[in-house]
């Protein structure tokens, strides 16, 4: 539930309370004015109860959340390669608070598979990273913050997809052009601008942006690295995954911080 939620929420309760009180006059007084105070008691205890909910994720968020202003903070998930796949059940999970960062940037390179192997092999879709807190049938996922190569039913693309807590969604795509060999896949964003943007090999390989962006609003238990959300066999990279890093900034293809990684293409294959 949303700050406007709570409001109507509210307003509702109040009109209701209103409907009571006037309704005291056409049935017995005492048993009217009872049900009426019984009424709105009950129903003020349940906005009260919403509201202290809602104050509590707030304040959990506020204290993850890492602003503009902040020093530059480079958080390394590992430093090394790591060859992810369903054989080894090797996916990495880290902390989900960055998902509620003001802003952030995610980033990583990722070793891309000749096509239909590996990341690429789309039985089903692959995941680079993956966040969400729940999920219901028809693909619907709430609090979904992940990048992947998708397209089992359509075109092939990479795509970064966001949802809100009512899981109205956000999408950002680049085709599947990319060469086999290592690409470097940035995922940047910032709620206070109301933008975020993806870009390959400094957005030389292709980029997207968007604004107006639908955000998470809550915490699952895990960023997984490598897997979707749920550790799922059919969902592994099945590839390298090399130096994923998270900086608490909103950063774009030229910033020092995205050249300094774009210079650490792994040599390994």
């Amino acid at each position: 539930m949303n700050r406007k939620d709570i409001t109507f929420f509210g307003f509702g309760i109040t009109i209701i309370c209103l409907i009571g009180l006037i309704l005291t006059g056409f049935f017995d007084e005492k048993i009217a004015s009872l049900s009426a105070v019984a009424l709105t008691l009950i129903l003020w205890l349940i906005w009260i109860t919403k509201v202290l909910l809602f104050l509590r994720r707030e304040t959990i968020c506020k204290k993850n959340l890492k602003t503009l202003e902040d020093e530059t903070e480079i958080i390394r998930i590992f430093s090394d390669i790591r060859e992810i796949s369903s054989s080894k059940k090797n996916s990495h999970k880290t902390s989900a608070n960055y998902v509620m960062w003001e802003c952030g940037t995610i980033l990583c390179w990722v070793y891309v598979n000749p096509l239909d192997k590996g990341i690429r092999d789309l039985q089903n879709n692959r995941y680079v990273f993956a966040h969400m807190t729940k999920a219901e049938p028809n693909s619907i996922y709430y609090n979904r913050f992940s990048m992947g190569c998708l397209g089992k039913n359509g075109e092939k693309r990479w795509e970064v997809t966001l949802t809100n807590d009512n899981a109205v969604q956000s999408k950002l795509t680049i085709p599947d052009k990319l060469e086999t060999g290592w690409h470097n896949f940035v995922f940047s964003w910032s709620r206070s601008k109301s933008e975020m943007i993806f870009f390959i090999d400094r957005g030389k390989k292709g980029n997207d942006l968007k604004s107006n962006t639908n955000w998470p609003e809550e915490l699952g238990s895990n960023l997984v690295i490598g897997t979707w959300a749920t550790d799922n066999d059919g969902h592994y990279c099945n590839t390298k995954i090399a130096y994923p890093e998270i900086i608490n900034k909103y950063l774009d293809c030229d910033s020092p911080e995205i050249i300094e990684h774009f210079k650490r293409k792994p040599k390994d294959r």
